[in-house]
């Protein structure tokens, strides 16, 4: 998997039901598969074959036919902290105001935004395996979230970005389709969602297929054939029918996925990690440092949980302690130029001048990594 530097910041939600398929071990909601097996009638099951895919991915599901983003932005599997970057946060709100009327979590209980800094129009739900557990995560792009809201209205990321918080919600991230009909039906059930959330936030049927209308899809039967994702007229079909079930005021969240309380046994990483992260962009250093703990204490020791903490110790002055996380991580970790350059900051701040020859040593390693990457300077990992 091509390693990108780690970026990371908000929240995402996640998980309670499964797709409408028989080999699935979860609850199915009864209502959404009779609409998405109307919507959708095709009965062929073509295996796909994963031989290329990653062994830690779990699930990847891009919102349209573009697969760059699988191949160049699956992200680290415990990020740890970096620069903050443009948070659609006012997109997650939204959402989050619609989950609260009904539930009692959070996108951020158990769901990661990942920024992918490529030029890749496209957006993805992603698991990764994360030691015993599960990692989830919601992958955009800063560039094309920003083309997308000049070029439409905010409705078309509010729309894509409800369709992949649905792939969590509905469990399809839990593992991967094994057939392109498991595909589509997946496709067609978070498309359904982002319907049914759009009409929650008062849109238009119109404002709920920006997000389509945005994207490219399977032109032919045959090309559906093989593609994970169904034509565009189906995923229109499937906006319509959420939007639709929405005008219902009975037809809540709670109701359409059947099975709330599975979300308990799925809070966990995401929950410690994304409070361990609010927290250090707030300034909250001491809550920032239990809430890493909490997670090295569940046995999650890996250099980006030992860079982020050596993140946290530099701000809080306490540097030999940053230094030797930042030299543990660099052992399990040795190709990261952040981890060289963040430890000769931390050397840079020793009031021993006799230091000054190790700043220099991990600057010049740093620039090395950064010039085999293709890279000139540190802000661009």
């Amino acid at each position: 998997m091509k390693r990108l530097a780690y970026t990371l910041f908000f929240g995402f939600f996640s998980c309670l039901i499964t797709i409408a398929n028989a080999q699935d071990k979860t609850v199915q909601n009864s209502d959404l598969k009779r609409i998405i097996e109307i919507i959708d009638p095709d009965t062929s099951s073509l295996a796909i074959n994963y031989n290329s895919i990653d062994t830690n991915l779990v699930f990847f599901c891009n919102y349209s036919i573009n697969e760059d983003l699988e191949r160049n932005c699956a992200p680290n599997y415990l990020p740890s902290f970096s620069e903050l970057s443009i948070k659609p946060s006012i997109v997650i709100e939204k959402i989050d105001s619609v989950l609260r009327g009904d539930t009692t979590y959070e996108i951020s209980d158990v769901c990661f935004l990942y920024n992918c800094k490529q030029d890749i129009r496209n957006f993805a739900a992603v698991s990764l395996k994360a030691e015993t557990d599960i990692l989830r995560y919601i992958i955009y792009s800063d560039k094309f979230y920003n083309e997308l809201c000049s070029e439409n209205t905010n409705w078309s990321v509010i729309s894509i970005f409800a369709h992949e918080i649905g792939h969590h919600l509905f469990h399809h991230t839990d593992k991967r389709p094994i057939n392109y009909r498991q595909s589509h039906l997946r496709e067609l059930e978070a498309d359904f969602f982002s319907g049914f959330i759009l009409y929650k936030l008062g849109g238009s049927f119109a404002n709920a297929q920006e997000g389509l209308n945005a994207m490219s899809h399977p032109e032919s039967p045959e090309e559906e054939k093989y593609s994970y994702h169904p034509m565009k007229f189906k995923r229109i079909a499937a906006v319509k029918a959420g939007f639709e079930y929405a005008e219902t005021k009975s037809n809540s969240i709670k109701y359409l996925i059947a099975k709330q309380d599975s979300l308990n046994n799925l809070i966990g990483i995401e929950r410690d990690l994304n409070l361990a992260f609010q927290s250090y962009s707030n300034n909250n250093s001491d809550l920032a440092l239990r809430s890493i703990n909490n997670l090295m204490l569940k046995r999650f020791n890996n250099s980006s949980l030992l860079y982020s903490r050596g993140l946290i110790y530099t701000k809080k002055n306490k540097l030999t302690k940053a230094i030797a996380d930042f030299s543990k991580a660099i052992e399990g970790d040795p190709f990261n130029a952040l981890l060289y350059y963040n430890r000769a900051k931390a050397y840079g701040r020793m009031a021993d001048k006799k230091v000054k020859n190790l700043v220099d040593k991990d600057l010049k390693i740093a620039n090395v990594l950064l010039y085999q990457q293709g890279l000139s300077s540190i802000d661009q990992l």
